[in-house]
């Protein structure tokens, strides 16, 4: 078991954005400015699957006092471009904000109730070459917690706020001649390039599917905070107010495919997959952690409102479950 310090997570983070704009990231479009931060729902899997405890009700109620804190601030004469910067200030950071938000401090702080997992520094990754997993070999890997009932990296939790409002934002700022089907496949486009670049190929090695999953979400919460039948906030014309309609459950949102070991990523090289399909092949050699993964669900089918099918995915596949390394 292993917590990280805010104070820690945040000098992880500087030292990745330092470190990519010394190596000229800066000139890189702004929808590329995000960087890698891989978990582990593979290594030590049945242990986290028994033991770890689901956070499901702490983390809503978190997401709930912030969205309250927003339903104070909101004021009549606001148009829909500010309310968006008032719930911005409340979940991101104003440092690097595509990599830092308030809930990651807060699961990551050593004060927080909420119990995380994380193997040792490499854990899946053990004996891939830093050459691909670059940083997760110098920074090692987020936790892991269990919510919803599913495991996910904190790292995902991240996506969802973060990378879910870049779509958002992205979307807002498409052309309005656009149909909402291009508009939204241009989302798709973003979440394609992000992994394919800084945000997995180009620092973990990695290109994730969870992490997509995990986009998408947050940007259909970040779609429904003011707006559609489902909106958490609606206007009182006879009050002259806001009032919330609708509070936050990740239960609305997660899903296996936020799951790395159920939704599998591809990664830089051949020997890159190698390594891994190994080192979940001898994972997959104990007859009880077979059994185990044996009973849970199969992984996502596609196709998924996340993925970009009109393009093949960049990298080489890993295999999903034990059946994948070669055990059945």
């Amino acid at each position: 078991m292993l917590y990280v310090s805010s104070l820690a997570h945040y000098q992880r983070i500087l030292v990745r954005a330092a470190l990519i704009f010394q190596l000229g990231i800066a000139l890189l479009p702004a929808s590329q400015l995000v960087l890698g931060a891989e978990s582990d729902q593979f290594s030590e899997r049945t242990s986290q699957l028994r033991n770890l405890p689901d956070h499901t009700a702490q983390v809503d109620a978190w997401i709930n006092l912030r969205l309250e804190r927003l339903r104070q601030g909101l004021r009549p004469w606001q148009d829909h471009r500010e309310r968006l910067q008032m719930a911005r200030e409340l979940f991101l950071l104003p440092i690097v904000p595509d990599l830092l938000s308030y809930i990651e401090q807060w699961l990551l702080d050593a004060q927080s109730p909420v119990e995380t997992f994380r193997p040792g520094k490499m854990g899946i990754f053990s004996g891939v070459s830093p050459t691909d997993a670059r940083m997760v070999y110098v920074f090692g890997l987020d936790p892991t917690l269990k919510l919803a009932g599913q495991l996910v990296g904190t790292d995902k939790i991240g996506h969802f706020f973060s990378q879910g409002f870049q779509y958002y934002i992205h979307f807002l700022n498409q052309q309005p001649s656009l149909s909402e089907n291009d508009r939204i496949e241009s989302l798709r486009e973003l979440g394609y390039e992000q992994e394919s670049g800084y945000l997995g190929l180009g620092t973990d090695g990695v290109f994730s599917r969870a992490d997509l999953a995990s986009n998408w979400a947050g940007f259909e919460f970040w779609d429904a905070l003011f707006d559609g039948d489902q909106a958490y906030f609606r206007f009182s014309r006879q009050n002259r107010t806001w009032v919330q309609t609708r509070t936050f459950a990740f239960r609305d949102f997660v899903t296996p495919a936020w799951d790395e070991y159920l939704n599998p990523p591809l990664v830089r090289s051949r020997a890159m997959q190698l390594k891994l399909q190994q080192n979940i092949s001898e994972i997959c050699k104990n007859p009880d952690v077979r059994k185990l993964l044996s009973e849970e669900a199969p992984p996502p089918v596609a196709p998924t409102p996340y993925l970009l099918l009109k393009r093949p995915e960049p990298g080489f596949a890993i295999q999903y479950g034990c059946k994948g390394a070669g055990h059945s």
